[in-house]
């Protein structure tokens, strides 16, 4: 899973993770016929919070997808820094605050 997360440099692969993460995760709407909408900058047409919440949820110490999703998470609050003003009290506490 490290080996995966290291691709993960640059902003096009950044925001490829976070399309794909959104789009799993049903915060996107719509149909897609192939995986080219992961290219687009399309962090405008999905607000972050649902997937915010999914990565947050997933913060397991143990979990084997934990460094994927900190680094997901790390993408997404860069992208989206306007989710930490409306973060849940458990969020908060999940994130060591």
């Amino acid at each position: 899973m490290q080996e995966f997360v290291d691709l993960l440099d640059g902003e096009r692969a950044q925001l490829v993770n976070l399309n794909f993460w959104a789009h799993w995760i049903g915060e996107t709407c719509g149909n897609h016929a192939d995986d080219s909408f992961m290219l687009k900058d399309s962090r405008s047409d999905w607000s972050g919070s649902r997937l915010l919440a999914h990565l947050v949820d997933r913060l397991d110490e143990r979990a084997a997808h934990r460094p994927l999703n900190l680094r997901s998470l790390h993408t997404l609050v860069s992208y989206k820094s306007e989710l930490l003003r409306h973060l849940p009290k458990d969020s908060v506490q999940k994130l060591g605050g």
